[in-house]
């Protein structure tokens, strides 16, 4: 029996050969790689040039150069003073102008008249101007009648300062007649010239007065012998109202705010 022909089976595992699919070196990638940029030698602001601190805040403690480049500008710097010195020249004048017009204006204002206060009779009767506002009182007054009546009275100042102006009115208890006219007159200029019986008045002028058509008096008074002067005014409206004015100032004064007082008063309406 020959049964040893069974060697012959080894020739089966010719066909085995597992090696074949070794191909795995197929992993071709491997070698790609190479080709990744590696971080690590890549240029970056690691070892970059780091900027020396040292030469940008240089302060150059060197005094000498720093002299040397301030000291070319003298030339200028003189030729600058000389130009400021001319133009102070020339400025001088107009400086001087200056002042000279300012003080001008000053003393326009000066001479301007200083504001003074409008005031109307409570009654809508009459209206003038007064320094400032005036004091009020009131004082009995007698008529023609011979009955007494209140006479309200406005008042700037007084006899001891310098200027005094004042406004009395009041109201009559019947119509003024004509023959009553002239004593109603001397007796409200007899009233106001009371106070004054000490100072020596004199009486300089006494004239006819009128306002609006109205009729009135004034007359002009020296006391003091010559150190004041004082002015008095009485107007009738309508047979019905007497209105006395009155100013008292130095002589030296007389025909300024005296007059100015006198001139604004006016009768509403009228």
């Amino acid at each position: 029996m020959t049964d040893e022909v069974a060697p012959a089976s080894p020739a089966d595992p010719a066909p085995v050969p597992v090696p074949a699919p070794v191909p795995a070196p197929v992993p071709v990638p491997a070698p790609a790689p190479a080709p990744v940029p590696v971080p690590g030698p890549v240029p970056g602001p690691v070892p970059g040039p780091v900027p020396d601190p040292a030469p940008v805040p240089v302060p150059d403690p060197d005094p000498v150069p720093v002299q040397a480049a301030i000291a070319p500008p003298r030339v200028p710097l003189l030729q600058k003073l000389e130009q400021r010195k001319a133009r102070s020249r020339r400025a001088a004048p107009l400086g001087l102008v200056a002042l000279l017009v300012g003080f001008v204006f000053l003393l326009w204002l000066r001479s301007l008249p200083e504001p003074w206060v409008d005031f109307k009779d409570p009654k809508g009767l009459f209206e003038v101007q007064f320094p400032d506002p005036p004091r009020v009182q009131g004082r009995p007054m007698p008529t023609f009648t011979g009955s007494i009546v209140s006479e309200t009275v406005y008042t700037y100042g007084s006899g001891f300062e310098d200027e005094q102006f004042s406004l009395g009115a009041f109201a009559l208890d019947a119509a003024l007649p004509d023959d009553k006219l002239e004593a109603t007159f001397e007796a409200a200029f007899d009233e106001m010239l009371k106070p004054l019986e000490t100072a020596m008045p004199r009486i300089t002028a006494r004239r006819p007065w009128t306002l609006a058509g109205q009729p009135g008096r004034e007359t002009v008074v020296d006391i003091e012998k010559g150190e004041g002067t004082f002015v008095a005014r009485v107007l009738v409206i309508d047979r019905k109202h007497v209105v006395r004015l009155s100013t008292l100032v130095h002589a030296h004064h007389h025909g300024e705010n005296d007059a100015r007082f006198l001139g604004s008063f006016k009768l509403v309406g009228r």
